[in-house]
């Protein structure tokens, strides 16, 4: 394998922002301020294996579609933040399918370990049974969230879950769309919380008003899943991707591992520790010049995980599936790359995937076209 010595010359601050959506109103800057009205989305109740509830509070049946897998041009030599990675697919959007492997990581949570292989993962490992094994209900009720159970999901077997937090000028059903037919909600419990502000102003999460709305989450996830507590992972887009980073900085995240799509800096390191991370950033991210950022590329936004995790400055590419990426040209008028590498020498599993996909109209913020696949196979590979 091919490894590049790369060098990250980054003055780093504090930064205290709140992302948007492209095409909804901009955000107010700090993200800690009002969030503006919102208020509890209520309840979600996901009653049967496969199924995903389509508002708070009213479940609908749906299983979850595979895509078909498949591999990628051949990666050449990367640097961080720059890997060179051809390659292209069919079909546009989020791609799914595919096999994981070992699953892992290390969390909090109630209940004794067992050594056996979990649900959603390929290998043996430590399983910590959630207090709401004990109920053995397939009915699963947290507040202000939108719940997907997996297939075959029966209360009784710790299954996986996957935190997803949605973006600014959105509410919980964009993300839950970008995930519904995905391996990973056939594999994992899926929760997507509202932030306050989603049914009002949609202003994004904002961590003095819905810090207390996660945990009630978190723990409510504990109480009345089953659920394995050593595989408790976090995704989001956007403002819900620059959440997930507050509560790491904090130490209000405890996570088996994050996956953030277009995130921003809020720390120079993680208050808790290492973290498991695949970090997906544009290389020319629209959202990212603005609101005093200046981190286009995701440069800034890279560095509190390569620290945390104690990275060693080389990394080696490697060629996510993009067999649902359309896409011939980049923001960059370069040819479509996903630009994923895994850095070495790291404490835990650290990836980072420099992408030109222009998606989110053309401002390279979106999810892209190999995202919710590449949240996939990264879960099941810890």
């Amino acid at each position: 394998m091919n490894r590049t010595r790369v060098g990250f010359l980054i003055a780093l601050g504090t930064l205290v922002v709140t992302a948007c959506s492209v095409e909804d109103e901009a955000p107010l800057p700090g993200n800690q301020s009002g969030a503006g009205s919102g208020g509890s989305a209520g309840a979600a109740v996901a009653p049967m294996a496969g199924a995903t509830s389509n508002s708070a509070g009213t479940p609908a049946a749906g299983g979850s579609a595979n895509a078909s897998a498949g591999t990628g041009a051949a990666a050449g030599n990367s640097s961080a933040g720059t890997p060179s990675v051809g390659g292209g697919g069919a079909g546009a959007g989020a791609s799914t399918g595919g096999s994981g492997g070992a699953s892992g990581g290390a969390s909090g949570g109630a209940g004794g370990g067992i050594s056996m292989a979990g649900a959603g993962g390929g290998a043996s490992h430590t399983v910590k049974p959630s207090a709401g094994c004990t109920k053995g209900s397939t009915q699963v009720t947290l507040p202000n969230s939108l719940v997907g159970v997996p297939t075959g999901y029966d209360g009784k077997t710790p299954v996986p879950v996957v935190i997803a937090f949605h973006a600014a000028g959105n509410d919980n059903t964009s993300i839950q769309n970008a995930f519904k037919n995905s391996d990973l909600a056939k594999k994992y419990l899926m929760v997507y919380p509202n932030s306050e502000s989603a049914t009002g102003a949609k202003n994004g999460w904002n961590m003095q008003a819905d810090k207390s709305r996660y945990l009630a989450v978190r723990a409510a996830i504990s109480s009345d899943a089953c659920v394995d507590e050593n595989r408790v992972y976090a995704t989001g887009h956007s403002s819900g991707a620059q959440f997930v980073v507050q509560l790491l900085c904090s130490g209000d995240g405890d996570f088996a591992g994050v996956a953030p799509v277009a995130s921003s800096v809020y720390c120079q390191k993680w208050k808790d520790g290492a973290v498991p991370s695949l970090i997906i950033h544009g290389v020319k991210d629209q959202e990212r010049t603005m609101y005093g950022l200046n981190d286009g590329d995701g440069k800034k936004d890279l560095q509190p995980y390569l620290t945390s995790n104690m990275c060693e400055m080389t990394s080696t590419p490697f060629q996510p599936v993009v067999t649902s990426c359309n896409i011939n040209s980049g923001i960059d008028g370069k040819p479509f790359n996903p630009g994923c590498v895994e850095f070495s020498g790291c404490s835990v599993k650290t990836r980072w995937c420099n992408h030109n996909d222009p998606q989110y109209g053309t401002s390279n913020h979106g999810i892209p076209c190999f995202g919710v696949r590449a949240i996939y196979d990264f879960f099941e590979s810890l």
